[in-house]
């Protein structure tokens, strides 16, 4: 585990690879928690590990800043604007219908 961490490591956290990250998709919900929990439960249906930020009293900076952190490779956002935003960690971006 030491050396993916060295490997895959930055100033703003780990990247995990897809092979070894703790969860396949981090799911964050900027007020839109009820489509949120409504994806989140189609993910689970699909067999998908999710980790679920829906905490309600942090700024989306920080939720950000805690993803960069954790390093899922996958990050989804469910925002009212966006509706639902894919982005990987690699920068490219994907929009989820």
């Amino acid at each position: 585990m030491g050396v993916i961490v060295e490997k895959f490591a930055d100033d703003r956290g780990i990247v995990w690879p897809e092979s070894v990250a703790p969860y396949q998709v981090h799911l964050i919900s900027l007020k839109e928690d009820e489509k949120a929990e409504k994806v989140y439960q189609e993910l689970l249906d699909a067999g998908i590990e999710v980790l679920y930020d829906d905490r309600e009293d942090v700024a989306a900076g920080a939720k950000f800043a805690d993803a960069d952190l954790i390093g899922i490779p996958v990050r989804l956002l469910v925002v009212a604007s966006l509706e639902i935003r894919s982005s990987l960690k690699n920068g490219l971006k994907k929009n989820l219908n």
